[in-house]
């Protein structure tokens, strides 16, 4: 009797669960975005677009932001302790459980001029003897 209710529940426990596991992962990444942009907004209204930090989240509930910036020690502290008051607000705790990074911006690769294929003349010169008409 007790196992034929087990089996017949089992269905509805497997689904329940995913769909708790779901509910769970779409808040944590809502969360992860909503501070990103509080960050983000801090930042910009405090200095300038000076950094664009991308935020996180481990396992264990520790946050992780990563800033690029040029690393200048006024730039790296002023940005360290506006990442540490809003996730200590946000959290409501003096010491909040936020990592922060800062990594030199990626600088783009310099593309290099076309070269022309061997035999073809630069683009608006004409070989020597071409016609003129």
């Amino acid at each position: 009797m007790i196992g034929e209710i087990v089996v017949a529940t089992m269905p509805f426990v497997a689904v329940g669960g995913a769909l708790w596991l779901a509910e769970r992962r779409e808040h944590r990444r809502e969360e992860t975005v909503a501070r990103q942009i509080a960050l983000t907004d801090a930042v910009h209204r405090a200095l300038g677009a000076v950094a664009a930090p991308q935020v996180t989240r481990r396992w264990d509930g520790t946050w992780i932001v990563r800033m690029p910036v040029p690393l200048d020690d006024e730039l790296v502290g002023v940005l360290s302790r506006l990442t540490h008051g809003l996730f200590a607000q946000l959290d409501r705790t003096d010491s909040p459980r936020v990592d922060v990074l800062f990594t030199r911006p990626e600088v783009p690769p310099r593309r290099r001029p076309a070269r022309p294929a061997a035999g073809s003349a630069p683009r608006g010169l004409r070989p020597l003897g071409a016609r003129l008409g």
